[in-house]
């Protein structure tokens, strides 16, 4: 029968109380205890008796301290013995409710962190909707963004700053990179209702020759695209004002001061009722995507966020 000693028999032999202990050593011990003697505690962990004493032999050297009287009868636990056990079982219970917690965050996507790199103008034109909606609906996870152009953008993600990225495609330079476009789209002429424009059902890009255009800053990739579409149509457009911010363009063209060129879902989100907006022929695209780099590490919170926005703008669509 398992009894606990009385003050005074538990032998203290040495001071190695700095020594690291296995978790596998504090359950053989546990075993012990509990199984009331080595024979039936060794058959229970399905090691030999003799591996089992030497265990536990250990533990008392690597601790310093005697924590079980042997007897041929019964084992008796020493005081050291009896507060090792208590505080034994208690440990491994927290270290199970560790493991419990770590597994659940590590694995499970709804805990974590993520880091996203997007144009400004993307995020404040289109994407502030669906981070704050991913936020309310995922609450346990943070979300960082970093504001950049093209460069910045690729920089962070080849250098591990960020986890993804929102970019203008097409994007030439893939070998490192996973691109999952989201969105497909065309760029329209916004101009002021009074504008000649705003009587045609669409607009020839020949006719914005000799017109004031404002159009997003000459860093970003739906600009090149407009200038190169145009100048193969022998078409050198006047732009007049360049700028990153859509809504500084649309009250450019609210002013009637002239045609701004943007895409067609940042236009519907923000059109006034002073402006009309008409699709330009040949078509000026304009395509989003994800992109994140093949050769890092991908968290299950970057996981989610990825699979959200590809969900929302399929759902858009």
């Amino acid at each position: 029968m398992l009894m606990r000693c009385s003050r005074g028999e538990g032998v203290i032999v040495g001071g190695g109380m700095d020594k690291s202990l296995s978790i596998q050593q504090i359950r053989y011990f546990i075993a012990v205890v509990e199984y009331r003697n080595f024979t039936a505690a060794a058959s229970s962990l399905y090691i030999s008796q003799p591996a089992l004493s030497k265990s536990i032999k250990q533990l008392e050297e690597d601790l310093g301290v005697q924590l079980i009287e042997r007897s041929f009868h019964a084992i008796c636990l020493t005081e050291a013995g009896s507060v090792f056990y208590d505080a034994s079982v208690q440990f491994l219970n927290q270290y199970s409710d560790f493991l419990y917690d770590f597994k659940n965050r590590a694995f499970n996507p709804a805990y974590g962190r993520t880091k996203i790199s997007i144009a400004g103008a993307i995020l404040d034109a289109f994407f502030s909707d669906v981070i704050c909606q991913f936020c309310r609906e995922h609450p346990d996870i943070r979300v960082d963004i970093y504001d950049g152009d093209m460069e910045q953008i690729v920089k962070d993600l080849t250098e591990g700053v960020t986890d993804t990225g929102i970019i203008m495609l097409p994007y030439e330079q893939q070998d490192s990179f996973k691109i999952i476009p989201i969105i497909h789209d065309e760029c329209h002429v916004v101009v002021h209702h009074t504008h000649p424009f705003a009587e045609c059902d669409s607009v020839d890009i020949k006719r914005l020759v000799g017109k004031r255009i404002f159009t997003t800053s000459e860093y970003s990739k739906l600009y090149h695209t407009f200038v190169s579409i145009c100048q193969s149509h022998n078409v050198e457009p006047d732009i007049v004002y360049r700028c990153s911010v859509p809504k500084v363009l649309l009250n450019l063209a609210a002013l009637n001061l002239g045609a701004a060129i943007l895409p067609r879902p940042v236009v519907i989100r923000n059109i006034t009722s002073e402006l009309v907006h008409k699709p330009l022929l040949p078509t000026v695209p304009w395509e989003v995507g994800l992109m994140y780099s093949k050769k890092r590490y991908i968290s299950p919170a970057t996981n989610l966020i990825i699979k959200y926005i590809q969900s929302y703008f399929n759902n858009a669509d």
